[in-house]
């Protein structure tokens, strides 16, 4: 019997075990979307933040960093004018200044981010503005800890920081990273899996197969 694959998500994946050590707040925030041509979104919860708003966001395009973030973006009726070919921030930013010139973007994001996407775009020349709308936490339920020998999949930087504070580490476990950023956050495995695929049904995919 191979052993389990634990998804530190609360998204669930057939295959694996939901291990949610973080959790999403929302904040409120005060935007003016008619001062903007062009939305930004790295994260499903960077869409889920500004709908909460009750602001007129669909009617702008949307530039998504990756299939899932689209998705988002189009279930709540929102227009998505590109979609990244690479599911990082630093490589979207590169794509962003080679395909939009002159316009003005909104960048709905986390409190903390693991890229240095605006600081990119600022530097090519683009007019940028950030608005904090939502924070990933740590989640205080407890949990039982995973059996010896599971795959553990990292889904974010957060999951990284939280599940080690929840758990420590144990030798014996796979160590398996949605994607290089996630990856570069761990510093605890002797050896750390990269998903060829960032999503999180390709991890655990990806995590199943491990020998």
């Amino acid at each position: 019997m191979e052993p389990p694959v634990y998804l530190l998500s609360s998204a669930h994946v057939e295959g694996a075990i939901n291990l949610p050590v973080i959790k999403t707040e929302f904040f409120d925030a005060e935007i003016n979307i008619d001062d903007f041509d062009v939305l930004i979104f790295t994260s499903k919860n960077g869409v889920k933040g500004i709908d909460r708003l009750g602001i007129d966001w669909k009617r702008k395009p949307s530039i998504a960093i990756g299939d899932a973030t689209a998705d988002a973006i189009k279930e709540l009726g929102g227009r998505v004018s590109f979609v990244s070919t690479e599911a990082y921030g630093d490589e979207l930013a590169i794509e962003i200044t080679k395909r939009y010139r002159f316009l003005k973007f909104l960048y709905p994001r986390a409190k903390e981010i693991a890229s240095s996407l605006p600081d990119i775009l600022r530097r090519k020349g683009s007019d940028i503005a950030e608005v904090v709308i939502y924070e990933t936490i740590c989640e205080t339920s407890a949990f039982d800890m995973p059996e010896d020998g599971s795959a553990i999949v990292f889904s974010s930087p957060s999951t990284v920081k939280c599940f080690f504070e929840k758990f420590g580490w144990n030798s014996s476990y796979k160590c398996v990273a949605i994607g290089k950023t996630t990856a570069a956050a761990i510093d605890f495995c002797d050896e750390i899996y990269v998903s060829p695929k960032q999503t999180l049904e390709a991890a655990v995919a990806y995590a199943k197969n491990l020998s």
